[in-house]
């Protein structure tokens, strides 16, 4: 399956003769947090784990397609809105602060700092994503006319295993997010792949689902849940374990032709010798 990519605006259009609310502000902050993860995420996935703020934000202004206010430069200001918002991110160390990155230099004296994706980033993406599903809600799930299906476009590997492991994973996920306590019953979780037809008929009889068919003793091992008494909770190993698949129908940003700089090992050699360093010193 060929990747999903991002061509319309990316953010939504503010009428000409009024400022942004608070709402707005909020919404493209969360956007632009999503875009970087996006970013970060790709190149991770290739084995390119740093990404220089600086080439963030250069990758940023080639990929992000933008509405017309934010192509605008402002009275007093020598960048665009968009840039701005870019700017203001990476020198506010937003990621950081939300713990979805975390920051490494290539040597003591490096200007250049570098961002790398961490589990509770790819959990983030994860959650923001989770809609793109439609998944019911908790109180259709407790009637009992069948529900429409869910369709995973193919996200999973395609064996019994895979199949199963996905759909467990991305129903708990979405019950998840619904629950006001943030956990949900092993009923509820069972009932649901059943009740959305995430399978399909092929699929379900290939598995053969009985009443117990969720393997919680795999994911606990994996530290992929967590259980609270009778109840069970997605964690962001989890989450990140999930995205993995997900990532096939997330619609992404075009990254081809456009590369950076793999320093993983030259900063993993560097580290070392710093480290020795400040024990000699």
């Amino acid at each position: 399956m060929s990747s999903s990519t991002s061509t319309t605006p990316f953010f939504s259009d503010v009428p000409d003769g009024r400022l942004e609310t608070i709402k707005e502000k909020q919404e493209r902050k969360e956007a632009l947090i999503k875009q970087c993860l996006l970013i970060l995420v790709i190149f991770a996935d290739q084995g390119k784990e740093l990404v220089s703020t600086t080439q963030l934000r250069s990758l940023l202004k080639k990929t992000t397609p933008l509405s017309d206010y934010d192509k605008v430069v402002t009275p007093g200001d020598d960048v665009t809105r968009f840039e701005r918002s870019v700017r203001n991110l990476i020198s506010h160390n937003d990621l950081l602060k939300l713990g979805l990155a975390k920051s490494y230099k290539k040597t003591m004296k490096d200007s250049l700092t570098y961002l790398k994706l961490t589990v509770a980033g790819r959990a983030f993406l994860l959650d923001s994503f989770l809609d793109m599903l439609k998944f019911p809600l908790i109180a259709d799930l407790e009637k009992k006319e069948p529900l429409v299906t869910v369709d995973l476009n193919g996200a999973y590997n395609k064996t019994k295993e895979g199949l199963l492991e996905t759909a467990s994973l991305l129903a708990l996920a979405q019950l998840q997010k619904q629950s006001k306590t943030g956990k949900v019953s092993l009923l509820l979780w069972q009932r649901a792949l059943k009740k959305t037809e995430v399978f399909s008929v092929d699929d379900v009889r290939q598995l053969q689902l009985g009443s117990n068919f969720i393997d919680t003793e795999i994911f606990l091992k994996s530290r992929w849940i967590r259980r609270f008494g009778e109840d069970f909770q997605l964690t962001s190993r989890g989450k990140a374990e999930l995205l993995k698949p997900f990532m096939q129908i997330i619609p992404k940003p075009e990254l081809d032709g456009l590369s950076v700089s793999n320093r993983t090992e030259d900063l993993k050699k560097q580290k070392i010798k710093d480290n020795r360093k400040l024990k000699m010193s």
